[in-house]
C-alpha cells in the first residue's frame, strides 16, 4: 500500500537531510520532482565513488526514484515555470537558508496564493528565527549545541592509544541531519497531509535540525 500515491513533491533540497526526508515520502508512494538549478544542481551528485554510468552512489542513494528539473532560478520565465510546477503539486521542501526561497519569489505566502491548500516545509539547521538561524552548520555542529556528547563517543577505536581514545570521534553517518532533519520533516509533512484531507487547509512547517 502506498498512502502519499496521488501526492506530488517539490524538492528543493540539496545533499542529505532534505533529500532523504523527500525520499522517505516518496517510499510512501508520493511524486517527488526535484528542481535543481542548471548552474550547479545537487552538489551530491559530484560525490565518490560513482556508478557505471557516472552517477553518484550517494546521489542515488538518497535520489532514486525521483524526477529532476534544472532551472535558472535567476530567470524570470523559468520561476514561472516553477510557479506552474507549484499550481500541481501538494508539498514544498526546501533546504536553503532563510530568506532564500524569498529573495526567488518562492516563500510560503507568495505560493500560498497560488495554491491556497499548500503543505510548505522549511528544512534549516536553526530554523526560520532567531540569532543562529542565518548561519550555515553540519551535523557535527547539532550534535554538540544539542549535547549529545554520548553518540560521539561510540566509534572510539580501541586499538589507538588511551590519549587518542578520550578523543570524541566523528560518527559514521549524519545523526542530526537524519534523526533531528529528514525524519522531523517527513514526519511532519505527512502530518500535515492528514490534517490537509480533513480541513482543507494547507500548512507552512519551520523544521530546524538542532530542535529535532
Amino acid at each position: 500500500m502506498q498512502p502519499l500515491k496521488n501526492i506530488r513533491i517539490l524538492d528543493f533540497t540539496r545533499l542529505l537531510p532534505g533529500a532523504y526526508c523527500t525520499l522517505v515520502l516518496s517510499d510512501l508512494g508520493a511524486e517527488v520532482i526535484k528542481i535543481e538549478s542548471s548552474e550547479k544542481g545537487d552538489y551530491m551528485r559530484f560525490i565518490p565513488p560513482f556508478l557505471k554510468d557516472g552517477t553518484s552512489a550517494a546521489f542515488a542513494m538518497v535520489n532514486r526514484s525521483k524526477k529532476s528539473v534544472s532551472l535558472d532560478f535567476r530567470n524570470p520565465k523559468d520561476i514561472e515555470k516553477i510557479k506552474k510546477l507549484v499550481s500541481q503539486s501538494d508539498v514544498i521542501v526546501e533546504g536553503f537558508r532563510p530568506g532564500v526561497m524569498k529573495a526567488m519569489g518562492l516563500h510560503y505566502h507568495s505560493l500560498r496564493k497560488i495554491k491556497k491548500n499548500l503543505i510548505y516545509c522549511s528544512l534549516s539547521g536553526y530554523g526560520q528565527e532567531g540569532k543562529l538561524s542565518h548561519l550555515a552548520a553540519h551535523d557535527l555542529n547539532f550534535l554538540c549545541l544539542a549535547g549529545v556528547f554520548t553518540p560521539l563517543s561510540l566509534s572510539l577505536r580501541a586499538e589507538r592509544s588511551e590519549a587518542w581514545q578520550s578523543i570524541p570521534q566523528l560518527l559514521p553517518t549524519q545523526l542530526a541531519d537524519l534523526c533531528g532533519g529528514s525524519l522531523q520533516a517527513a514526519l511532519a509533512s505527512v502530518g500535515a497531509i492528514f490534517a490537509r484531507s480533513a480541513t482543507g487547509k494547507g500548512k507552512y512547517l519551520d523544521i530546524s535540525i538542532l530542535e529535532g
